[in-house]
């Protein structure tokens, strides 16, 4: 014969017995925002991306080539916030491409009427070389080479805005920079502006802003 809980605990007390406790048990699967389990003590990681030190440990996607791409133009002018490694190196990229593009419709010309007229090449006076070249520039050539110097033009400015969100990102100051514009140390500066792109973001929120990366 089967007993509900308040027959048992009578029974129990008819006999000079406690009634028994109920054992509860607390479920602690659940995600901890704060770093704290289920009973309010404070534990280690959770389950659904938060530390236990209180910040997220998610990881935002990776801008794809166009998307980095898009956002070097549209923050031309920012020097204050952070850009993480990912849109740095896609923009060289495309920046690389472009470049190699028009480049090699500049110097492909040069080249073949080097090739062609060797032996008149070396011959020639330089005025009268550099006469015969504009010749051959008159055309594509000069058009791409105008091109690629306007585009170098346009993207001064972006890049070195790029550069300082790049060191941002990393907990520097975006002058560092000037050591790029000092003979003798701007080798050194370039090495280390090269350093600089391999590193990943920091996840904490610094002076610049929140991370562009770990959410």
């Amino acid at each position: 014969m089967a007993y509900n809980q308040n027959e048992r605990d009578e029974m129990r007390a008819a006999e000079g017995l406690a009634p028994r406790q109920e054992v509860k048990t607390v479920d602690t699967s659940y995600g901890k925002r704060d770093g704290r389990t289920a009973d309010g003590v404070a534990g280690g990681n959770d389950v659904d991306g938060w530390g236990g030190n209180g910040s997220c440990s998610g990881v935002a996607p990776a801008p794809s080539m166009w998307e980095a791409y898009k956002l070097f133009w549209k923050n031309y002018t920012n020097f204050s916030d952070r850009s993480r490694r990912s849109e740095v190196w896609w923009v060289v990229l495309v920046n690389f491409i472009i470049s190699s593009v028009l480049g090699a419709i500049f110097i492909i010309p040069l080249l073949s009427f080097i090739a062609e007229h060797r032996e008149l090449v070396e011959t020639l006076s330089n005025d009268d070389l550099a006469a015969m070249l504009m010749n051959v520039f008159t055309g594509p050539g000069l058009v791409c080479y105008l091109l690629l110097l306007l585009y170098y033009v346009a993207t001064l400015i972006p890049t070195l805005s790029l550069n300082v969100r790049r060191l941002h990102d990393i907990g520097m100051s975006g002058w560092w920079l000037v050591l790029l514009f000092i003979p003798c140390v701007n080798y050194l500066a370039s090495i280390g502006l090269l350093v600089v792109y391999f590193i990943d973001s920091k996840p904490e929120t610094n002076e610049y802003g929140p991370s562009p990366k770990y959410l």
